[in-house]
């Protein structure tokens, strides 16, 4: 069982790896695109930690609203 363990947390490090890495690029993509259209780097920053700070409130409901459709 020890063998298949490994095997998993091995996948779920990849898997998370591969997430971040994924999640860098975009932030760092979406930072540069502000910053090219004339945002100071406060401001750039600030869109992007509200941003995130919003999705964090919306998640809960948008996931209330899934589990409760039909489809």
């Amino acid at each position: 069982m020890k063998n298949g363990t490994n095997y998993l947390t091995a996948r779920y490090a990849a898997l998370m790896a591969l997430y971040w890495a994924a999640f860098c690029a975009v932030m760092s993509f979406f930072v540069t695109f502000l910053l090219w259209l004339g945002f100071s780097s406060t401001s750039a920053g600030l869109v992007v930690a509200l941003g995130n700070v919003g999705g964090v409130a919306l998640q809960p409901l948008a996931a209330g609203w899934a589990a409760r459709r039909r489809h």
